[in-house]
């Protein structure tokens, strides 16, 4: 009889350890849950800062687009007078050509 008992507190110890080993584990099982909510955390914040980094990103692409806009229109208002220039200087030296060649102008005539 007295055997018959402690083989009964043998598995009364035994199961103990098991549930301990069931506590450890449960214990472990609440620590990955937290890391892992952490982790879900962390991962929505990398994805708020990339959001604001796209729409930074956005508005630069925007700027950079009235820039181009900008300098596109001072080289055409350039080139406009450039042109301008040009056909002014040109037409001026074939009118001076023009009058250089008829007799008697330019040398004192008159």
């Amino acid at each position: 009889m007295l055997f018959q008992v402690l083989n009964c507190l043998g598995d009364i110890s035994r199961s103990i350890a098991r549930v301990g080993d069931i506590k450890k584990v449960d214990t472990k099982a609440v620590q990955l849950d937290t890391k892992l909510g952490q982790l879900d955390t962390k991962l929505g914040q990398l994805d708020t800062k990339l959001g604001q980094l796209d729409t930074k990103l956005g508005q630069l692409d925007t700027k950079l687009g009235h820039v181009d806009t900008l300098v596109q229109a001072r080289l055409e208002a350039a080139l406009s007078k450039s042109e301008c220039h040009v056909a002014t200087v040109a037409c001026v030296a074939v009118l001076g050509a023009w009058l250089a060649r008829k007799p008697g102008a330019g040398r004192g005539a008159g």
